[in-house]
């Protein structure tokens, strides 16, 4: 048994030995202790969960290219003992249509926490995407009401969450898809309960400080959205919120229309959150203008692929045309770059409910309006183009016959009013043609004095 003795430090060895010799009876004890820990068999030591090791991969279509210091790559489920905070089951629209939860966490670097991001797979738990320095990565943040929800009652406490990264950040620097899913915050609620981060009878303890504000979201969603937004910030993201509050001087609805929607963040009359119904080409989607700041503002285009976001600070000017009573085209200006030449992209068919709103923020960011520019005024039209978007309503049914409900039942506001308009027309007709066996030029004239008095109350709308 001396030979494990042997293989101790010199100074080890002497103090074994000189216990050994004092009290004999210990050599046996240190003998068990020698086996104890030196046989596999009888030593059950608890095994540690081995860590998700980080590594930053190559920049995006480029395998022999530089890490980007951005990019965070997991190949297992991530401690649960690092995880701040999760949003499960997410139905994700960019950049790939699926569910994920999503997930901030830590990721220790040289003894330091680091805020994460991530999309994870639900079935494996293992992050499919993860960004991190969000401070700096993310270029715009926020929560906002979704054109056809906000009316509906069940529908309008949802809103679309969406993250632009900066291009340096980007996933995939060819196309830098934004990160956009729904956020239905009644189902949040009941998480949040499941987790304990709030009571279960917390949305009684809520007063509603508005009863008669319909488009408003519930009280309870309001603190949830809150502590959304102090989670974010605490990771590094300002997440700016427009859906619309209770509470007085916070976010509330100007206009709400199924094709149109205005926000004021301060209960004023500037709506810092506009989005419309459009075409850009045979596209149809929703324009948004939005401003985060009195000096910064962004336009965005979507939310089917590929989704446009301008800086309103690299816009030249904006003209508008073929305004009717129910919608009107909008030329934007990008300024030339040293890299490109001006750009002129056309939205078409925006709701003229959203005209006003669209104007005055145009205004209020200083952008010229450029409407009577020769150019853009005669400049030839594309028939190709024209008649893509005459045609674009029904395109736009048969390729999104998947999507919601609302997507296929779109009309602008046009159809509907004309049906009205025409049944008016027609029973005053009828009318006129039963309680009168005059002249049949005297009934067409009747007709056409209707008609022209139906055109008169449409106009006056």
């Amino acid at each position: 048994m001396d030979s494990w003795i042997n293989t101790l430090p010199a100074d080890l060895q002497a103090k074994v030995n000189a216990l050994v010799t004092s009290v004999p009876s210990s050599r046996a004890i240190l003998d068990d202790i020698h086996d104890y820990l030196t046989t596999t068999k009888k030593r059950k030591t608890p095994v540690q969960r081995k860590q998700p090791q980080a590594l930053a991969p190559a920049a995006a279509n480029n395998d022999n290219g530089p890490p980007n210091p951005y990019h965070v790559k997991y190949t297992e489920p991530v401690n649960p003992q690092e995880i701040i905070f999760q949003l499960s089951n997410l139905p994700f629209t960019s950049p790939v249509r699926k569910k994920y939860h999503l997930l901030f966490h830590l990721l220790i670097a040289d003894n330091v926490p680091h805020p994460v991001l991530s999309i994870v797979n639900i079935a494996n738990k293992t992050p499919e995407l993860s960004l991190t320095g969000l401070k700096s990565a993310v270029k715009l943040c926020m929560l906002a009401p979704i054109l056809g929800n906000s009316t509906v009652s069940s529908k309008k406490d949802t809103g679309m969450l969406c993250l632009w990264l900066q291009d340096d950040a980007a996933f995939d620097k060819t196309k830098n898809d934004p990160i956009i899913c729904n956020i239905n915050l009644d189902v949040v609620k009941k998480q949040l309960i499941e987790d304990g981060k709030i009571p279960p009878h917390a949305e009684h303890q809520v007063t509603d400080s508005d009863p008669d504000n319909e488009d408003a979201i519930k009280p309870i969603n309001e603190q949830i959205i809150f502590f959304l937004q102090r989670q974010f910030s605490l990771c590094g993201i300002e997440l700016h919120n427009f859906m619309p509050l209770a509470r007085p001087s916070h976010n509330t609805m100007k206009v709400n229309a199924d094709t149109a929607i205005a926000v004021s963040t301060k209960n004023d009359s500037i709506s810092d959150f506009v989005a419309a119904s459009a075409y850009k080409g045979s596209k149809e989607g929703s324009l948004l203008l939005l401003n985060t700041n009195s000096e910064t503002a962004f336009m965005i285009f979507g939310f089917k692929k590929p989704i446009l976001l301008i800086e309103f600070s690299k816009i030249r000017d904006i003209s508008y045309k073929d305004i009717t009573r129910f919608t009107f085209n909008m030329l934007v200006t990008i300024a030339a770059t040293s890299e490109s030449q001006d750009e002129v992209i056309e939205f078409s068919m925006i709701d003229q409910q959203s005209y006003q709103d669209i104007d005055d923020f145009v205004r209020r960011m200083k952008i010229q309006d450029n409407s009577f520019d020769a150019k853009l005024r005669e400049k030839p039209e594309d028939k190709s183009e024209n008649n893509a978007v005459e045609e674009a309503p029904q395109v736009a049914v048969e390729e999104d016959s998947d999507d919601e409900e609302e997507d296929g039942t779109y009309t602008g506001g046009v159809e509907e009013g004309d049906e009205a308009d025409d049944s008016d027309v027609a029973e005053e007709f009828d009318s006129a043609a039963n309680d009168s066996d005059g002249d049949m030029d005297e009934e067409d004239d009747d007709e056409d004095d209707a008609n022209e008095d139906a055109s008169e109350d449409i106009g006056s709308e």
